[in-house]
């Protein structure tokens, strides 16, 4: 074993428990709170929600409690969820009906005791060390409200598919995240509880773009306050039939974002939201495409050509997305013959959310 990675762990874990103690001993008066509250809204997924809540009980950071709010779950969900509570204290269950993913995610943040909060879908899992590395930086530098880490995407069985989330960008702002939110899935997320206070809860009038819409209000709040962690700490599950095809409700809820942090900060959405709506385009091209609505596509892709932004031309995803619409003309049997290969292709470059 490399003696110099040893020490550099041992470093690393004594900085970790000081600034943990440091930050527990000016908060004397609330020792009983745990330091941090995860988030999991469940609804009929008796396949996964175990793998998930076994993701967070086996965190290398244990002062933390489990929030899963079941959404009127008719299968198994429930009872494997009161299951596991029963051999750990940690979990809390929340039970209501039907009120969706920011309903559930709403109801368990106001029930959280934690001065931080995590988010994990109930389809997905964290790495071991997710919990202590977010905090870590959430405890180094308090003018970060929002933390995300790189993400990879697993099957259905939990497999690597081989497609990853790895953005550049360290300090991320409100118009990086206009132009495309970085974040990829809430399950990278884990922010400050208080900043919640001043950017709200999710919107449960959203019905699409609803994670953008959080994140942006939390960007608004101050400059710089949002940081990517370089290194791959969530598995995102990539579940059949799982991307939308309803590209006009993606845009009509992405408009209503866009106006929404406008009242906020206009001066600061005007500067990117021409460039930002060309991306989109080029995203709902691909919706409507994967969906089967070829002339939606045609339609899409051509607002999207007809803007001034040049250097989108340039990016694979557009050349991707662009052959394999334009085969759409062609007689139906070469259509799908050569269909498959341009979507294998063009699931490596886009992942999950298509952008």
């Amino acid at each position: 074993m490399n003696t110099l990675s040893v020490i550099s762990k041992e470093d690393s874990e004594s900085n970790f428990q000081h600034l943990l103690n440091t930050f527990k001993k000016e908060r004397e008066e609330d020792l009983d709170r745990p330091v941090l509250s995860i988030i999991i809204p469940a609804y009929n997924v008796e396949e996964f929600i175990r793998e998930a809540i076994e993701s967070i009980q086996n965190q290398t950071f244990s002062d933390l409690e489990i929030l899963v709010v079941d959404d009127g779950s008719t299968d198994k969900t429930r009872s494997i969820v009161e299951d596991m509570a029963k051999g750990d204290e940690r979990i809390r269950m929340f039970c209501h009906n039907n009120k969706g993913a920011s309903g559930s995610r709403n109801t368990a943040l106001k029930e959280a005791r934690g001065w931080f909060i995590g988010f994990l879908d109930s389809d997905d899992r964290w790495d071991p060390n997710k919990a202590k590395i977010h905090l870590e930086t959430l405890l180094s530098d308090p003018s970060i409200d929002l933390t995300f880490s790189w993400w990879r995407m697993v099957d259905e069985n939990g497999n690597d598919l081989g497609r990853e989330g790895k953005p550049s960008k360290r300090i991320i702002n409100l118009e990086d995240l206009i132009i495309q939110n970085l974040t990829g899935t809430a399950s990278t997320l884990v922010c400050r509880k208080d900043v919640l206070d001043k950017s709200g809860f999710f919107d449960e009038d959203l019905k699409a773009a609803v994670d953008l819409d959080f994140i942006l209000r939390i960007a608004a709040v101050r400059k710089e306050n949002i940081y990517c962690i370089p290194q791959i700490l969530t598995d995102y599950r990539i579940r059949q039939g799982q991307i939308t095809g309803n590209w006009k409700k993606m845009a009509e809820n992405w408009e209503k974002v866009i106006a929404k942090i406008k009242k906020i900060e206009s001066g600061r959405v005007a500067t990117v939201e021409n460039i930002a709506r060309t991306g989109q385009y080029r995203y709902y091209s691909y919706l409507a495409y994967n969906s089967g609505d070829f002339e939606g596509a045609r339609k899409c892709l051509r607002k999207f050509y007809s803007s001034p932004f040049l250097s989108f031309l340039f990016d694979r995803r557009t050349v991707l997305t662009t052959i394999a619409i334009l085969l759409t003309f062609l007689p139906k049997k070469l259509h799908l013959a050569l269909a498959n290969r341009a979507e294998q292709a063009r699931a490596k470059v886009f992942g999950k959310n298509g952008q």
